[in-house]
């Protein structure tokens, strides 16, 4: 699932940094219990619900409830100073 860096800018235009360093930027909004985020580098992506266990968030592709990532530890604040 590799190392993945992300934050939000404001409450609706997050940054990710991705293993390889490319910082990718985005729209994110609400639907019901799922998170949407709209990629400008990579466009179409499902949405996601997050299921907390313990200090594990995993997060879950919403449309068929496959694991796609694992968050085991984070930084407070913003650790890498992502900008835009």
């Amino acid at each position: 699932m590799g190392n993945r860096k992300g934050i939000a800018t404001d409450r609706r235009t997050p940054l990710y940094k991705t293993p390889t360093g490319a910082i990718w930027h985005g729209k994110w909004e609400i639907k019901g219990s799922t998170a949407c985020t709209d990629w400008k580098e990579k466009p179409n992506n499902p949405c996601v619900r997050y299921d907390k266990t313990g200090d594990t968030v995993t997060v879950i592709d919403a449309a068929t409830g496959q694991a796609r990532a694992k968050v085991v530890k984070t930084a407070p604040g913003n650790a890498e100073k992502l900008a835009p």
